[in-house]
């Protein structure tokens, strides 16, 4: 009973009082004071000025998500290490596995329903799909392809007189410079842009989202740009449009690596990761097989071709996915991008990072021989192992043959490094039982991984010498297969070795932000020794440099506990 139990209207008898305890008073509640009566307006400025001013929701950074450069890490190296199952994952601090989180909640705070969840899946596997194919047929076809016109080499231009020995290296070697130089520029503005629009996007603010409009803008951007490549008639208009892409292509591929992490729940992570691994894999023979394809049968360079899957990148994942929530709540603060680049380029120091900075340079030697085989596979495939071949149809007056031989050649090699990769992903859980069992360490599949990666690189230098193109096709498809399938054991098992050197789990992200820019080394540092070698001594020279290089990262790869 309370006070207001026992008050009676005015046209009532009196009542007599309440027994003592009859009443009882609610603490803090019946004997609270109106503050709006009982305070006057000074004390009310008062209190007004010692109140607390609650900051809004700050955005978080993505590059502090280590499934954020997980991803990355698997876009930039062989695409069975998103697709297979590492013998023991990178750890995300942030996971709700690790504490008493709901895991069906994504980072974001979303909950998503089960045909959302498949719905992200979907769209992250075609987002996968369809950025990669363009820019592998940029980067391995069209690229080499258009370069290799521009400067203007002799081989397989229509001469119908043999050409000597000397100056037909000096001819296959002529494109090699210019190349390189394109493609060193393009990585190192790359990776800053990376940064830049990964910090950019963080803190966007607009009613679709913060990672939507940076896809949608950067796939037609992209697509814009590569148009004017193939009407290019010199080598620094084509550097100028390839700056712009790279540029573009960030604003494209950073933010779906970042919405992959933010939006997709811990509970369903890995099983979208794996078809996110196909997506690259097959995006990769794709983006090869189509450009050499529209090279020898239609002609032409297709560029065309790239722009349409450009922009179908831009629109298929944010269609497909359940709508982005606005991002107009999260505070409006300012930024810098200098941290964030400083952060990226700053290598761990002291004792306790010696097995990091290891592996890290056992990272830029693999890549670095990788790279040599990939940046100028072209040029290799055209210039080195179908060298003989062409002069030897030459040499009997024969018209100049089409360019359909190196286009055969290129598809070969696709098809053949996507199924070594798929045939990486695979096996890579059997194969990691097979070495718990028998207590084998991972540093030893590492090292075994470098050393057949080296070994495959003697069958195209052997293949130079060959003239039937038949055998020479075979001979690159067993080169693909066995490349890929060892450089994907690779990826999969180094990422257990580069998690065991990370001295604290916390820092995950951070350690492997640092580590991926490893890859955009290796791709600078074989332009470089590309063009020495090529240069100095041809290409034989070039894929001495890329075996001397795996096996050097096989005598940096550290050992694990």
């Amino acid at each position: 009973m309370t006070a207001d139990n026992i008050e009676q209207p005015d046209n009532q008898s009196p009542q007599p009082k309440p027994l003592p305890g009859q009443i009882y008073i609610r603490p803090g509640i019946d004997d609270r004071p109106d503050l709006d009566k009982a305070l006057t307006p000074e004390d009310k400025k008062a209190i007004a000025r010692l109140a607390v001013h609650i900051e809004r929701e700050q955005p978080d950074d993505s590059a502090a998500h280590a499934e954020t450069q997980a991803v990355r890490m698997s876009t930039t190296g062989s695409p069975a290490v998103a697709t297979a199952i590492p013998p023991t994952p990178i750890a995300d601090a942030s996971s709700a596995f690790l504490d008493m989180r709901d895991p069906m909640v994504a980072a974001d705070g979303s909950t998503p329903t089960k045909p959302q969840v498949n719905r992200l899946t979907v769209s992250f596997t075609l987002a996968a799909l369809l950025r990669t194919a363009p820019w592998a047929m940029l980067n391995m076809v069209a690229l080499p392809a258009l370069v290799d016109r521009l400067v203007g080499n002799s081989l397989g231009g229509g001469h119908g007189t043999p050409l000597s020995a000397e100056a037909s290296r000096m001819a296959g070697a002529a494109p090699l410079p210019w190349l390189a130089m394109i493609i060193a520029i393009g990585s190192v503005i790359g990776l800053i842009a990376n940064a830049i629009v990964g910090v950019s996007s963080d803190h966007t603010r607009t009613t679709v989202g913060r990672r939507t409009p940076w896809i949608i803008g950067g796939g037609l951007l992209s697509a814009l740009f590569v148009l004017p490549l193939g009407a290019l008639g010199n080598v620094a208009a084509l550097l100028f449009f390839w700056i712009l892409l790279q540029i573009t292509y960030a604003m494209l591929a950073a933010p779906l690596a970042a919405a992959f992490g933010e939006r997709l729940p811990d509970k369903f992570r890995e099983h979208a990761m794996r078809w996110r691994g196909v997506g690259l894999m097959v995006g990769q023979m794709l983006g090869v097989a189509l450009g050499a394809c529209g090279i020898a049968f239609g002609g032409g360079l297709p560029f065309g071709l790239t722009a349409i899957v450009f922009i179908l990148a831009a629109f298929v994942p944010v269609l497909v996915w359940p709508k982005e929530s606005s991002s107009e709540s999260i505070a409006a603060v300012k930024y810098k991008f200098g941290p964030a680049i400083k952060s990226m380029l700053s290598l761990p120091t002291g004792d306790e990072n010696a097995g990091f900075r290891r592996a890290y340079g056992a990272r830029v030697a693999m890549m670095t021989g990788m790279s040599v085989m990939t940046v100028f596979q072209w040029l290799i495939v055209r210039h080195y192992v179908l060298a003989a071949w062409y002069m030897d149809v030459r040499s009997v007056a024969t018209s100049a043959p089409a360019i359909w031989a190196t286009c055969m050649a290129m598809m070969m090699l696709a098809i053949g490094t996507c199924a070594g990769a798929a045939l990486a992903a695979g096996c890579s859980e059997q194969i990691s039982e097979w070495c718990e069992a028998r207590g084998v360490a991972t540093r030893t599949v590492v090292v075994a991984a470098c050393a057949v990666v080296a070994a495959s690189i003697v069958i195209p230098l052997v293949l130079g010498v060959l003239l039937s193109v038949t055998v020479i096709d075979c001979g690159l498809f067993v080169y693909g297969v066995v490349s890929g399938f060892a450089f994907g054991m690779y990826d999969v098992f180094n990422q257990d070795v580069v998690a065991a050197t990370i001295p604290d789990p916390r820092d995950n992200a951070r350690y492997l932000a640092v580590f991926n820019v490893a890859n955009t080394y290796g791709v600078v540092i074989a332009c470089c020794l590309g063009v020495v070698a090529v240069m100095s001594a041809g290409y034989v020279a070039l894929l001495a440099i890329a075996i001397l290089a795996v096996l050097v990262a096989a005598l940096l790869t550290p050992k694990t506990a």
